[in-house]
């Protein structure tokens, strides 16, 4: 059976809900809550891993997708979202708060990459990376998107830059600021056997 062809009302309104969606994907706020929900579906994954009692391996590679991410993501919102946020919101003191948690996650970041998944620490530090990352990227949606969004941000432009940050990043690892322990030599390649994309 041959089908119609579309009228230009349908169209012009097919157009405009790509063009929505478009926006949506691109959206800042909307990428970031992405992120935010991988992340979360990651250490929930990590926590049935150990319930499970799962092999070392499985976890590992579990946690090397999840710091991927997460430094991946802590890098693009100190580039670019929180600069852009700073400049819009007049009390920006929550950047100060916001940083030292990231830094709090990359030494975190930085411990889980010296150990090994069947060490005794393993499990507790990962634990210890959820108990930071889960209840600021939750005070980030609740608080800092919202007082973005008051503001007047135009989070569509600001989510193309991101966007772009982030295909570059994932395109190059060499380019994300892996952290390291104090004390350690950074040098590349980064010895990480959990970033990984």
């Amino acid at each position: 059976m041959a089908q119609e062809p579309l009228s230009e009302r349908e169209r012009t309104s097919m157009s405009r809900t790509s063009h929505r969606a478009q926006l949506r994907d691109h959206d800042a706020l909307d990428l970031l809550r992405r992120d935010h929900e991988a992340i979360k579906h990651l250490f929930a994954d990590y926590e049935r891993l150990v319930r499970r009692r799962a092999d070392p391996e499985r976890k590992a590679t579990v946690v090397g997708r999840l710091c991927f991410a997460l430094s991946l993501h802590l890098q693009i919102e100190e580039e670019i979202f929180y600069p852009a946020a700073r400049a819009v919101l007049a009390n920006a003191a929550w950047t100060v708060h916001a940083l030292d948690d990231h830094d709090d996650a990359k030494a975190l970041i930085a411990r889980l990459d010296e150990m090994e998944a069947g060490d005794a620490d393993f499990d507790a530090t990962v634990a210890a990376l959820a108990a930071n990352v889960v209840p600021h990227m939750n005070e980030e949606q609740d608080v800092v998107f919202q007082a973005v969004q008051q503001a007047g941000l135009d989070t569509a432009i600001l989510g193309r830059r991101l966007a772009q940050r982030q295909k570059l990043l994932r395109e190059d690892v060499t380019r994300i600021g892996l952290p390291h322990s104090p004390g350690a030599v950074a040098s590349w390649p980064v010895a990480c056997r959990l970033v990984t994309p």
